[in-house]
């Protein structure tokens, strides 16, 4: 028995030896900590002092009209500071009895109240907190009130800058011929948007881009341009100035909001891609939205004749994710002609039939009075179908069906009845890159794809070459293949 009081008497002697060491060594830590304070106060109130010139207190006078004495004693940081390591310097000297026992303490015993521990961790813990914040003061360059004062006067311009959103994108691809036999890489694309809104009623818009020109060079276009201004009427309406995108058409004019590297024949020959002049728009209900618009003419920045093309689109969305658009555009487009209007009527649909699942459609219908050698009217009529299913997460599959009656050959070059069906997966690789490879297949009631290396190369859009017919072998049917990668930013 009495072997056993025996060990318990050792093991609470080593427990509170252990125990009244960590402890010394906690209130050590603790000392250590206070000094660290004190020497960071002192350095920091030096650094102050040297930074402070008579010029600077004499600014502060003059923007205060507060007398200004030591650079220290002016400073509210080195206040709170001075406060909170006197409030703890007064808690620390409550222990002063608990650091002389700790001080002497030795493996022969050790009496400390239970509670001393948890006071010391918690001091520790402050002072460390306020020594932090002291170094990273002391360790920072003090901002002179004249940098403070600058930076004052230049907040309207940052509100102003702050204003501008920049995006845009860079598209490349690879393209091979099968009939020619020919394969190219290329950058297709590079394009800069800049916008700003003056508030919450004004806005100008710039797109700047560097096209493909088709010959190994690329050219320099403001593909939009224009301001926009919104009065505060209870029914907004928008009105815009300047270039921008035709509201007509499923298919996107740049490569990002396409979901193929193609275009269909009805977008690259009967729709315009951006038109110059004045808009108005509004939005009449969820349900109904509309446009109308003057301008000079199809892709044409400066008029080419003394009349004016004016066009509209009304929108309609009846259920969710459902949306199709009605779109009328007439006017003269020949050069220096009046006598002859081109006029296009366009229906549209999107419909995102599941989250996974969109489907598309356009049917197009144009004609154009006095335009043929024999003085009669061309007409054209055509569509598309198409369809984009969720294949994961970062795959999808997109399949186009387009058909083009071109009666009188006016925009392809050849009278013809041209078919196409596209098919394109497409990757999503990263946040803002993706990429995409195609296959389209085209066929016509007549040979009008060229097959010989001599012959002139398709470029541009992948669509049959508007030109007239050529000496050579020529097929009715071409496969094409493409590869593209596109960046948005």
């Amino acid at each position: 028995m009495q072997g056993y009081l025996a060990n318990i008497v050792i093991v609470v002697l080593l427990v509170l030896t252990l125990t009244g060491t960590a402890i010394a060594q906690d209130f050590q830590q603790l000392l250590g900590a206070v000094d660290r304070v004190e020497s960071n106060l002192k350095a920091l109130i030096d650094k102050e002092a040297s930074a402070r010139s008579a010029d600077i207190a004499k600014l502060r006078k003059e923007l205060t009209g507060q007398t200004v004495g030591a650079p220290a004693d002016s400073n509210p940081v080195f206040g709170q500071f001075r406060r909170e390591l006197d409030s703890l310097r007064a808690e620390v000297s409550m222990l002063s009895a608990s650091r002389q026992q700790l001080a002497s303490a030795d493996p022969e015993g050790v009496t400390v109240a239970t509670s001393t521990a948890g006071e010391i961790a918690e001091l520790t813990e402050g002072l460390t907190a306020l020594n932090v914040r002291l170094e990273s003061y002391v360790n920072s360059n003090l901002t002179p009130p004249e940098a403070e004062l600058a930076k004052t006067e230049n907040v309207s311009d940052q509100s102003a800058l702050s204003g501008i959103k920049l995006s845009g994108f860079v598209n490349a691809s690879a393209i091979d011929d099968r009939n020619t036999d020919r394969s190219t890489f290329g950058l297709d694309e590079t394009e800069l948007d800049i916008e700003h809104g003056f508030s919450d009623k004004a806005t100008v818009r710039a797109d700047i881009e560097f096209v493909n020109d088709g010959a190994g060079g690329l050219s320099m276009d403001l593909e939009q341009g224009y301001l926009s201004y919104s009065p505060g009427f209870a029914q907004r309406w928008t009105f815009s100035f300047g270039k921008f995108n035709a509201p007509m058409g499923v298919e996107s004019c740049d490569a990002p909001g396409r979901y193929q590297h193609s275009y269909a024949a009805i977008s690259s020959y009967a729709l315009p891609a951006n038109l110059t002049g004045a808009s108005l728009s509004t939005q009449f209900s969820p349900a109904i939205d509309a446009i109308v618009y003057l301008v000079n003419g199809w892709d044409v920045n400066s008029d080419n004749n003394s009349g004016k093309t004016w066009g509209t689109r009304w929108g309609f969305t009846p259920i969710a994710d459902l949306n199709f658009g009605l779109s009328a555009v007439t006017g003269p487009e020949q050069a220096d002609r009046t006598d002859s209007r081109r006029s296009v009527f366009d229906l549209d649909l999107t419909y995102q039939i599941t989250p996974t699942f969109l489907f598309g459609g356009e049917v197009n219908y144009g004609m154009e009075s006095k335009v043929l050698t024999n003085g009669e009217d061309a007409k054209w009529f055509g569509f598309l179908l198409m369809s984009n299913i969720g294949l994961s997460g970062n795959i999808n599959l997109t399949m186009r069906a387009d058909y083009l009656k071109d009666n009188n050959g006016h925009h392809t070059g050849y009278s013809q009845d041209l078919k196409a069906f596209t098919i394109a997966p497409r990757l999503k690789i990263v946040d803002g890159l993706e990429g995409l490879v195609e296959m389209k297949y085209e066929f016509s009631n007549h040979e009008v794809f060229y097959t010989t290396s001599g012959a002139p190369k398709p470029t541009g859009r992948l669509g049959p070459v508007a030109a007239p017919m050529v000496t050579g072998v020529q097929k009715d049917n071409r496969l094409s293949l493409a590869a593209e990668m596109t960046y948005s930013f």
